[in-house]
């Protein structure tokens, strides 16, 4: 009894030097980044390479030497400690290295040492190995069902086929694992907007048994983004539905044909805002897929901005759609927080998107989320135009109707997750704001 008691207690000393060690080390080298920088000279010299380095350098000392001698003037020895916090606080934010150990280390220890499975409203879902953000509350969705129904009534009235598209729930009825008391509502949500909303709707959760890969690629591990994969996997289900309202597609099965996309894997490349958020040792690093089509493409892509065309973008979709450079833009480590945005490139801008090789085509308008910018990409070799716009607060300005008037689209897409609904109880639904533009 005497040997397992003390054995048992040699377990709990390796148990705590262990935990000890997960808590310090993050700790020590945090603070050598911190004393380092913090002794460094202000201003950019450091970050100057080369011959622009030592100009630098040589027109310090030249001023050195030419100056005159300050006037001897008292100093408040404290005033060094009363600007520490402010420093330390400069130092973190700017150090990428800093702000993950130090939300790392906070988090790992909640997680690992302590074992909470919910860490400030995250958790990770044991059944993909994805973090997610629990919706412990059932908001209302009167005011987002609403608004939808609103719009689709303005857009059918002028001849446009208009779908909501709900887009995959992280949290899958049936297979997710919640931790243990945790209710979550995303669902719920969901389910209570599909039943009030009018018109022609698909819901992609019901559409999981045609998704083409592992379960664990719908969504990224640290981001709360879907995948790539998603993306294209959504909009090949959004043209099938299309085609039940009449949508031409049976002349496009080859692009529709996953065997006609090449898939380019990065390995451990993206870290999304979950990571960056919390800890990237608990989400991991996500791989990220770039998927461009095998077959001959001929796109323009416009970027427009307030009514302003800021850039413009001819050649196949890979050369055109995609901003391979932001995947490629990487950190010491080898690692991107911009990966995803590769798909149509800036956050804040319309997306006016003319496929080349289609001219008689129908058109299409996309209004959404961030989640709608890789979609659309992937539905514009089906169309002779497909525009996206961000609903948004500050990200579109023009009055709606005219804007499809002076369009004229075939179909309309509102698509968007169940954040968005989240967002609508106290923030107002994203979709608010083009009736507000239009006064509907």
């Amino acid at each position: 009894m005497d040997r397992d008691r003390q054995a048992y207690q040699w377990v709990k000393v390796t148990v705590a030097i262990v935990c000890a060690a997960l808590i310090c080390i993050p700790a020590i080298l945090t603070s050598w980044s911190l004393a380092t920088q913090l002794l460094k000279p202000s201003g950019n010299t450091a970050r100057q390479s080369g011959e622009s380095r030592d100009v630098t350098v040589r027109l310090e000392d030249s001023a050195k030497k030419t100056a005159k001698a300050p006037a001897t003037k008292l100093t408040d020895p404290f005033a060094f400690f009363a600007d520490m916090p402010g420093k330390i606080e400069s130092k973190i934010d700017d150090s990428f290295f800093a702000r993950t150990a130090i939300c790392g280390t906070l988090f790992d220890f909640q997680a690992k040492v302590l074992g909470q499975t919910l860490l400030n409203q995250y958790y990770i879902d044991k059944s993909f190995g994805w973090m997610q953000k629990v919706c412990d509350e059932p908001f209302r969705v009167s005011h987002a069902a609403e608004t939808i129904n609103r719009l689709t009534e303005a857009f059918e009235s002028r001849g446009i086929e208009a779908v909501t598209v709900i887009a995959p729930c992280r949290v899958i009825q049936g297979v997710s694992a919640l931790p243990y008391g945790i209710t979550d509502y995303q669902n719920t949500l969901l389910d209570d907007l599909l039943g009030t909303l009018h018109g022609h709707v698909l819901d992609l959760r019901r559409q999981l048994d045609t998704y083409p890969y592992a379960l664990n690629r719908l969504f990224y591990a640290s981001d709360h983004h879907w995948t790539i994969e998603t993306s294209q996997w959504a909009a090949f289900e959004t043209v099938a539905y299309l085609a039940s309202l009449g949508f031409e597609a049976n002349a496009m099965a080859s692009i529709l044909d996953y065997g006609s996309y090449s898939h380019e894997i990065y390995p451990k490349r993206f870290l999304g805002s979950y990571g960056q958020n919390t800890s990237m040792n608990l989400t991991g690093i996500d791989d990220f897929v770039k998927i461009v089509p095998n077959f001959d493409t001929d796109f323009t892509l416009t970027q427009i901005k307030s009514g302003v065309e800021i850039q413009n973008r001819r050649g196949s979709f890979g050369d055109a759609l995609v901003y391979s450079e932001l995947i490629d833009d990487t950190d010491q480590n080898g690692i991107s927080e911009e990966a995803y945005t590769a798909y149509l490139g800036y956050t804040n801008t319309e997306k006016r998107i003319v496929n080349h090789l289609l001219p008689h085509g129908k058109k299409l308008l996309v209004i959404g989320t961030s989640l709608s910018r890789p979609y659309a990409a992937f539905l514009s070799p089906m169309f002779e135009e497909t525009r996206g716009i961000d609903a948004r607060e500050g990200r579109f300005e023009t009055d709606i109707l005219s804007y499809i008037d002076e369009m004229k689209p075939d179909y309309i897409i509102m698509t968007f997750g169940s954040n968005s609904l989240i967002k609508a109880d106290n923030a107002g639904f994203f979709l608010d704001i083009l009736l507000q533009e239009d006064g509907l």
